[in-house]
């Protein structure tokens, strides 16, 4: 079939090699044994070269993607709004092409959230592993033809980005993994109300410019606007990313954006957008002083400053997924300095030192 895929003239951005959490999209497509050999091959072409188009317009660095003789894998390093964007994308470009007789076949999907191992050689293409695709593949199996299926485990990381999404997903049952465990699957309405930005890139985009676009003509991490941009999503809706645009040109640290985005907002928002986001307000010398209710956890003992500080910090490297990490490690009864450790080895090894060190920066001795 076709060789492995190779991201040529490409590298991952620092920090994105190792063991990473990825939102693995697995691509499966169905019945391709019963086709004939010589109709398999202008398949898997056209399958990839929808796929090319996905991969050049979220970055070659935020997505590695694996061949399959069926189908194929893509895995998200970044922004699991990405993955689920991406599978709706295919999804409906194929069940197109299948109407029109271009695309000869029906197409299953499957997401999942884990851990995958991404490896890059000087000479060869970025490869991955683990069970973050293994995963998926299972997620995969157990989807009907023209169907998207997600992991539980992907399904509350996605929530926990906007609620918005909750309305998108269908309680599909459970299935057994490979370790005979119970998991809770969801599947993918039809026409999903997806706020984030169309991946294709002959698709026209909507609601103002992407965080990627953004993020290219102001040098500001896309992660880092990505989070903005769901937190203003809330109060001002589909002119999200063209407001976080603006504050970007503007800005030149995170707290300046922040407190840039709430000069945007409506009188009435401010107060909530400053609550819920730990922004000071002009009163305080100090910079972040209020708790943030999306990475507080009552069960923690750990100074809610500082759960913000770091859930900012992360957002660099994992995007939205951070909160998530964040919250996993706070439920956990541990020390401030054990927090932060924690979190640290999340990253790769040459990035934990830089920041442990913002950490406590940031956060000042009085909230550690």
């Amino acid at each position: 079939m076709l060789p492995p895929y190779a991201t040529e003239g490409s590298k991952l951005k620092t920090g994105n090699h190792g063991n990473r959490l990825s939102s693995v999209v697995c691509i499966r497509i169905v019945g391709l044994e019963r086709i004939p050999a010589a109709a398999q091959r202008p398949m898997t072409m056209h399958l990839m070269t929808l796929v090319d188009g996905i991969v050049s317009a979220v970055g070659r660095s935020e997505c590695v993607v694996t061949n399959r003789a069926n189908g194929a894998v893509l895995c998200f390093l970044v922004d699991p709004q990405d993955a689920l964007t991406a599978a709706v994308s295919l999804r409906d470009r194929l069940l197109a092409d299948l109407q029109r007789g271009v695309f000869p076949a029906t197409v299953s999907f499957g997401i999942h959230l884990g851990p995958v191992s991404v490896a890059e050689s000087a000479t060869g293409p970025v490869t991955v592993a683990g069970d973050g695709i293994h995963n998926a593949e299972m997620v995969t199996a157990a989807a009907s033809p023209g169907q998207i299926l997600v992991s539980q485990t992907f399904h509350e990381a996605i929530a926990n980005v906007s609620h918005d999404y909750c309305a998108t997903f269908h309680d599909a049952g459970q299935f057994k993994d490979s370790l005979q465990r119970d998991c809770r699957l969801y599947s993918v309405a039809a026409a999903p109300n997806l706020a984030d930005t169309v991946l294709l890139s002959d698709a026209p985009r909507a609601h103002g410019p992407s965080t990627q676009m953004i993020s290219d003509q102001t040098g500001w991490e896309r992660a880092e606007l990505t989070a903005a941009a769901i937190a203003m999503e809330p109060y001002v809706g589909n002119r999200a990313r063209e407001l976080v645009q603006k504050a970007a040109e503007r800005a030149a640290s995170v707290a300046d954006l922040y407190r840039l985005l709430v000069d945007s907002l409506p009188p009435a928002a401010r107060p909530a957008f400053r609550r819920a986001h730990a922004i000071d307000d002009g009163s305080s010398a100090s910079g972040a002083v209020s708790s943030s209710p999306t990475a507080k956890s009552a069960a923690s003992p750990l100074h809610p400053t500082l759960l913000q500080v770091a859930e900012r910090q992360l957002a660099v490297h994992f995007g939205p997924l951070a909160r998530v990490l964040v919250k996993k490690h706070a439920d956990e009864h541990v020390s401030s300095e054990t927090f932060i450790a924690r979190l640290a080895n999340e990253l790769p090894d040459s990035e934990r030192a830089a920041f442990i060190a913002a950490i406590r920066k940031l956060v000042g001795a009085g909230f550690l």
